[in-house]
């Protein structure tokens, strides 16, 4: 009995885990038509940017961005920015230069893996 009551816990515990893993946000913007993304992203960089081209550049799978989405976004004015989409839904926004600067890697990049 105390054994199948163990087994119990662990299949919820790992259910709980599983379910804390995903990035709801994410998962919705890669439901979307490219154009929709673009527009949804410009809009959540702000600042003027109308979207143009957005690039899924990967979910980190370790470390302080384990489960993060990472999106690339070119304004119609040309310029760029990487959009960190968190399982939480906010979002953090950098310039793609700046990215690049700081030795982040670069946008409209897959991630290593």
């Amino acid at each position: 009995m105390k054994i199948a009551a163990l087994l119990g816990l662990c299949i919820v515990v790992v259910c709980v885990q599983a379910a804390l893993a995903e990035n709801a946000a994410n998962t919705h913007l890669l439901s979307l038509a490219p154009e929709v993304r673009a527009t949804i992203l410009g809009q959540t960089v702000g600042e003027g940017c109308v979207g143009k081209t957005a690039f899924y550049m990967g979910m980190a799978e370790s470390g302080f961005a384990k489960d993060k989405g990472f999106w690339s976004i070119r304004c119609q004015d040309n310029r760029a920015f990487v959009v960190e989409v968190n399982p939480d839904g906010a979002s953090n926004i950098l310039e793609c230069t700046v990215l690049k600067r700081v030795g982040g890697g670069e946008c409209f990049k897959k991630l290593a893996d």
